[in-house]
């Protein structure tokens, strides 16, 4: 929280990383690369992940603990990228 002595008011400053998704994998299912919520881990953040009809801000622990995870070969062999997979729906915020 920041103080602000001229208006005695707190105002609260929430970052989050944010990501946009153009074309999710299956309606509002979605895969989230591993760097990005490490990111987020690290710096204590949530992430605000927005595809075309939906959006939320969510806990990269609970993202990655009800999420799916996948190794997907781009293009080095020796070395996949880490994906974690969920339902934006579910995680909607209003």
């Amino acid at each position: 929280m920041t103080y602000l002595s001229i208006t005695s008011f707190y105002v609260t400053i929430i970052v989050v990383i944010k990501v946009y998704i153009y074309k999710p994998v299956y309606q509002t299912f979605v895969y989230v690369r591993e760097k990005y919520l490490k990111q987020a881990k690290r710096e204590g953040t949530k992430i605000e992940i927005t595809c075309p009809d939906h959006k939320c801000i969510v806990s990269p622990d609970v993202w990655m603990k009800e999420g799916k995870r996948l190794e997907k070969v781009f293009k080095d062999p020796d070395h996949p990228m880490v994906l974690w997979g969920n339902l934006v729906e579910k995680y909607e915020s209003l």
